[in-house]
């Protein structure tokens, strides 16, 4: 009997939270909070973002040799390979 009751409750508070769960996710998965893309340079330009262009080579070693964050580390590697 005890076992019963025991399996019971377990079913009855799987079957809540699975409830919870799914009209959470389809709540979430449902609502139109996205922003649309943005698709061309003027709505690049006009949206605000921060955008720069990934340096390679003698330049990334320059800036990380003169860098407050990376210095240190760049001189340390520097010395030890």
């Amino acid at each position: 009997m005890l076992c019963r009751i025991a399996l019971v409750s377990w079913f009855l508070s799987a079957l809540i939270a699975s409830t919870a769960y799914s009209g959470s996710l389809n709540a979430f998965l449902m609502s139109p909070e996205m922003e649309l893309p943005i698709d061309s340079l003027t709505a690049l330009a006009e949206s605000g973002l921060r955008w720069n262009m990934v340096v390679y080579g003698e330049q990334v070693e320059e800036r990380m040799a003169t860098s407050k964050v990376w210095g240190e580390l760049y001189h340390i590697l520097l010395y030890f390979p």
